[in-house]
């Protein structure tokens, strides 16, 4: 018989691994909020200290789930269990499954987040020593999760150059997102060897323009079309909120060529904030296309909608293309308002792509570390 306490562990594997999942999941969800997704936090973070407490016997059940299905909710929940209690031969059979399968890598980065700096320093400190890239790369994020002290920055000078796509990728991005404005010149030289058009070319590209070179921003609409690419939100949200508005709009004048379908495009207007753009929205709603989606974007840019207007689609055209609203062309506004006089509020409670709009903002306002702690 299956002893009660091993179907406890097993019922904590099970809802660990589903609630992380529905945290991936809303990450970029327009349908959730701030508050929404602080409440999930919350239930996470009550998961993983039932599974701290269950100890070694978690970490085999968690073993045998992996092996049952290799998966990222299942490769999030064994490297959890393992921070909390060590085990040899769980933690070689975890790098073999991330030598064997990469996108497993960013579900491991994510536990040695969640888990404590305590709980996760064997791992930080094993895996950025490993003479294996993806065990670096994997360990990257928890380790420059505030890129400050002498030993991130000196991770971060050998990330630049390191040989490994991946390691090279996340440095770039953490140069970026934390304002590590000290290593741009090294970042500068890092993108111009990135020979290939891969995911270390578009990090570097996007690292620099946060960093205030937009030199080699064109290069983001690729990015954002690169068939496979999980980042495609991020480099979309760096496209819309920093190229100029002549860009922006010869790109959404030449949608076609640079993005799969028309929820993209939405979904960049609504990051950019531009109330210029509304009427192109109203068009796409007059054509009976995208009606969730295009509401939203009106909403994310101007804020709430009366109930008269909101459910018709003619009364919603009419009043967007009237200007109605106030708004000026050509700024960029969240729910209403100037970003940069609501981007703290937002940050905290908007729906999450305002969430992302904000965090960028702050970001280039010099608070680093916006965009990473909301990714986690």
């Amino acid at each position: 018989m299956v002893s009660i306490h091993r179907k406890h562990i097993d019922t904590c594997l099970s809802a660990t691994a589903s609630i992380w999942l529905e945290r991936q999941q809303r990450l970029w969800s327009y349908k959730c909020t701030g508050q929404g997704l602080a409440y999930i936090d919350q239930q996470l973070q009550e998961h993983l200290s039932d599974l701290k407490k269950c100890g070694r016997r978690a970490v085999s059940r968690a073993l045998m789930k992996l092996e049952e299905q290799v998966s990222p909710e299942h490769t999030f929940v064994t490297t959890y269990c393992l921070c909390c209690a060590f085990e040899v031969y769980g933690v070689r059979h975890l790098e073999s499954l991330l030598e064997k399968h990469a996108d497993l890598i960013a579900a491991a980065s994510s536990a040695l987040i969640w888990a404590t700096p305590a709980q996760s320093e064997f791992f930080v400190e094993r895996w950025c020593s490993s003479d294996d890239g993806y065990l670096r790369a994997a360990a990257l994020p928890a380790a420059l999760m505030n890129p400050a002290n002498n030993r991130q920055k000196k991770l971060i000078r050998n990330g630049l150059d390191d040989d490994h796509p991946g390691v090279r990728s996340y440095t770039y991005r953490a140069v970026g997102e934390w304002q590590n404005k000290d290593v741009i010149e090294q970042l500068q030289q890092a993108f111009h060897q990135e020979t290939d058009s891969g995911l270390g070319l578009y990090e570097a590209a996007a690292a620099l323009a946060l960093l205030g070179d937009t030199s080699s921003l064109h290069y983001m609409p690729y990015a954002i079309n690169t068939p496979d690419n999980i980042h495609w939100q991020r480099f979309l949200l760096v496209w819309a909120a920093i190229s100029s508005d002549q860009q922006f709009e010869q790109w959404v004048i030449n949608g076609e060529n640079h993005f799969h379908n028309e929820s993209h495009v939405l979904l960049a207007i609504a990051l950019r904030g531009d109330p210029y753009y509304l009427k192109f929205i109203g068009n796409i709603l007059m054509q009976q296309k995208q009606l969730t989606l295009s509401t939203y974007v009106i909403q994310h840019i101007v804020g709430s909608l009366h109930a008269d207007i909101k459910h018709n689609p003619s009364g919603l055209y009419e009043w967007i293309t009237s200007n109605k609203q106030g708004l000026i062309p050509q700024r960029h506004y969240i729910n209403g308002q100037l970003k940069e006089k609501i981007a703290k509020d937002m940050y905290h409670y908007g729906t999450q792509p305002q969430r992302w709009q904000a965090a960028l903002y702050l970001t280039l306002q010099g608070e680093g570390g916006a965009m990473s702690l909301l990714s986690k």
